[in-house]
């Protein structure tokens, strides 16, 4: 329903949105909203999850458009993922709505869609309005590397940038201070929105009143997203809300994720300064690289003696990771995801070349380094 009245530009997300207090009348059937909003903006009714609001934007938008616009963003249709077996989901054609559907699609009934379709949607956010067939497979190779099959994106637009910009702001807003604050991640915006269905019961085919899915559907980071990640709980204990039980999960997810990517923190670390240890020796020497450069930055970074795994102690340095300058550390010997962790730590760019462990980087141990910086690392796969 956002979607569709923003696409068509029937409103705008500061526009303002009666949500009456949390009821509407539909074609005879009243509809309650989970809490009693009142005016709101467009931008907060979807961070808050206001059916009222989602409701009257569904109205605004019209049956075709809503149908139309959930078609184009993949909903009622395979995705063609190259795996057997795959659902359409459930999307009934206008001729077919009741006169109160337009009610209960605004707000996520009468259809059904798999993961795989919601994750695919979401991608049309992050991918700036197109529409991408997902792949399970990226590529096979041989064992001397040469390519045997590469998949090949399939794409088609389905939304203008102007408009996924748009909803990228308002999304971001549900994690802010909408539904979604557990989706928070530490170093990186994120924004998406929660779930909370009701399971139709086998027996009586209708909602049931005490059976949920919880979920969380969402992207990261805001501006330039790497990933959409989906997380659904079905009939979870305790709080079944989306915002509760998937939203924290999304955030663990997308926390390990995002660093293993080499994606680069677009905000500070929330748990404070990230601490690098090296204990070598060659390390150590390299950290105190010209006292009278260092001395000021040496009285921030802890020392601390520990046993090693001989039981003899050595000297640990720890450098502080922030937004300001740092010295970089000693990647020798660590793999390509260790590597990747420390510089999305650290805010740098990691550029890599071959594979197995650190072999070889610039700058070199104990130099300082910038946010943003590149950084060269060479792997290779030693006897």
């Amino acid at each position: 329903a956002f979607s569709a009245a923003i696409e068509k530009g029937l409103v705008k997300p500061e526009d303002k949105i009666d949500c009456q207090m949390g009821q509407i009348v539909v074609a005879g059937r009243v509809i309650h909203d989970h809490h009693p909003f009142g005016v709101l903006t467009v931008a907060d009714a979807l961070a808050l999850s206001s059916d009222v609001g989602a409701i009257k934007l569904g109205l605004l938008a019209g049956n075709e458009s809503m149908y139309g616009y959930m078609k184009r963003l993949g909903f009622g249709s395979r995705t063609g993922v190259d795996l057997a077996g795959e659902s359409p989901g459930i999307l009934r054609p206008v001729n077919r709505w009741q006169p109160s559907s337009i009610g209960s699609i605004a707000m996520g009934q009468e259809v059904g869609v798999t993961p795989l379709q919601m994750a695919t949607a979401y991608s049309v956010l992050a991918n700036g309005g197109t529409l991408v067939k997902p792949h399970l497979l990226r590529e096979l190779r041989a064992p001397d590397g040469s390519v045997l099959f590469q998949a090949k994106p399939e794409t088609r637009p389905a939304l203008k940038p102007e408009t996924t910009e748009a909803l990228r702001g308002m999304f971001e807003g549900v994690t802010l201070h909408g539904t979604a604050k557990k989706a928070q991640l530490d170093g990186y915006t994120a924004a998406g929105k929660t779930g909370t269905a009701q399971k139709v019961d086998p027996k009586t085919h209708a909602y049931s009143a005490t059976k949920f899915i919880g979920s969380f559907v969402g992207f990261a980071p805001v501006k330039n997203p790497a990933v959409v990640i989906i997380v659904v709980i079905d009939e979870p204990l305790g709080s079944y809300h989306g915002g509760d039980v998937a939203a924290p999960v999304f955030r663990e997810i997308a926390e390990q994720v995002l660093p293993e990517l080499g994606v680069t923190p677009d905000v500070e670390f929330k748990s404070g300064p990230t601490l690098i240890a090296q204990t070598s020796k060659a390390s150590l020497a390299q950290f105190k690289v010209d006292s009278l450069q260092t001395e000021h930055r040496e009285a921030s970074l802890p020392k601390i003696a520990a046993s090693n795994f001989n039981g003899q102690a050595s000297e640990i340095v720890l450098a502080v990771a922030s937004n300001r300058a740092a010295l970089m550390p000693d990647l020798h010997g660590q793999s390509v995801r260790d590597v990747a962790r420390t510089c999305a730590q650290l805010g740098l760019r990691l550029e890599a070349r071959g594979d197995g462990h650190a072999v070889r980087q610039t700058p070199e141990p104990g130099a300082e380094v910038d946010v943003g910086q590149i950084v060269r690392v060479d792997f290779g796969r030693g006897n």
